[in-house]
């Protein structure tokens, strides 16, 4: 099931830069100038007012237990924003898979080290790790990551 709904740190409405690669770029935050010179043709096109909420209240409302989840976190830099709206379930939720920058891609992302600090204060730890996008001279700008929480 789809629903028309962002995911952050908090309840709240904010704007979605819409890209014009299909949206496939499309994120909360600004593209950098790295991100324009290596993938132009994900400008921004137009701007669109989104309703956000957290995952926690959303697990809550949908009735779904966190054991029971396995979340992926796609969501163009704004990953540490999403974390911080599952504080209270991520600690539960067995898997996550992210994509995570090494290089920041958009104003204001939160660097992979800060991500994996993150993920580590709820006990998650990195099981594997796939290559993502290059620059045009291929400098490896992405990765997407699987953590499992760790055995207690």
């Amino acid at each position: 099931q789809a629903y028309k709904l962002g995911l952050g740190a908090s309840e709240s409405e904010l704007t979605i830069n819409v890209s014009g690669n299909a949206g496939l770029s499309s994120s909360i935050l600004q593209m950098n100038l790295l991100h324009l010179e290596n993938f132009p043709e994900s400008v921004t096109v137009t701007k669109q007012k989104i309703a956000v909420s957290t995952i926690d209240k959303q697990l809550t409302l949908l009735g779904i237990k966190p054991e029971d989840v396995m979340l992926k976190i796609d969501v163009q830099g704004f990953e540490a924003e999403v974390l911080k709206g599952s504080s209270q379930s991520l600690s539960t939720i067995p898997l996550c898979y992210l994509e995570v920058s090494l290089t920041p891609l958009y104003m204001g992302e939160i660097s992979f080290l800060h991500i994996l600090t993150e993920l580590s204060k709820h006990g998650h730890a990195v099981i594997d790790v796939f290559r993502g996008i290059k620059t045009k001279d291929g400098q490896l700008l992405q990765l997407d990551i699987l953590t499992r929480l760790s055995k207690k």
